[in-house]
């Protein structure tokens, strides 16, 4: 073989070699997952009408959310349009074109890719407000002071099963003075004085879930 075919052979073979090397894609990271949503602020129903009720709920990071809802558990669901909900902040949707006097079930559904995924919550249910003059159950709670005279997290976990949820009633009032402030360090008139002892309360709201007024402060 002469001199200039090797040569031209090993150019060649160089040339197959840069080839390959620019074909094969460099390897990939993979994507890393979101970090898991919690919700400061579970779903909380207010402002029952004939034909209407609206849900609020805080999550600890920025989603895109939206309900589904049916007179039949499990579905087939009308499902709402989308809603962007910003962290730390209450967002509220108001489920529309209801029936008066009748049961619905509902469940949100959260996305943290601007709607390509979504993640589903358990489902709940609610009442739509009875016609004029219907007999109807309702609950009443005040100064419960769940961190000094309930006591115990069991204590308020039994009182919140029986009261809330014995009588299926249609709505909850909660009068207020449900946290003492009055005692504690010196400052307990800032917002972050108010809000620790008011966390107390926040792990019994889900207890009340369906009944619309639940778990106001």
């Amino acid at each position: 073989m002469s001199r200039k075919n090797s040569l031209l052979h090993v150019v060649t073979l160089l040339g197959l070699l840069l080839g390959l090397l620019v074909a094969v894609p460099a390897a990939q990271s993979a994507p890393e997952a979101p970090e898991a949503i919690t919700f400061t602020g579970t779903e909380l129903l207010t402002r029952p009408e004939a034909n209407s009720i609206s849900v609020t709920i805080v999550p600890n990071a920025a989603i895109t959310l939206r309900y589904q809802y049916s007179t039949t558990s499990g579905g087939p669901y009308t499902t709402t349009g989308n809603t962007s909900a910003a962290a730390n902040v209450p967002t509220t949707v108001v489920l529309g074109g209801l029936n008066a006097n009748t049961r619905y079930y509902y469940r949100m559904q959260y996305s943290q890719d601007g709607g390509s995924t979504w993640t589903t919550r358990d489902e709940y249910s609610f009442w739509t407000a009875r016609a004029p003059g219907s007999t109807f159950t309702f609950t009443i709670t005040s100064d419960s002071h769940v961190d000094i005279v309930m006591g115990v997290e069991a204590t308020w976990t039994n009182v919140s099963n029986d009261v809330l949820n014995r009588g299926a009633a249609d709505f909850h009032l909660d009068l207020g003075d449900t946290v003492a402030i009055r005692g504690l360090n010196p400052g307990c008139g800032s917002r972050a004085g108010v809000q620790e002892p008011a966390s107390v309360l926040q792990p019994f709201q889900p207890v009340a879930r369906g009944l619309p007024g639940a778990g106001q402060p």
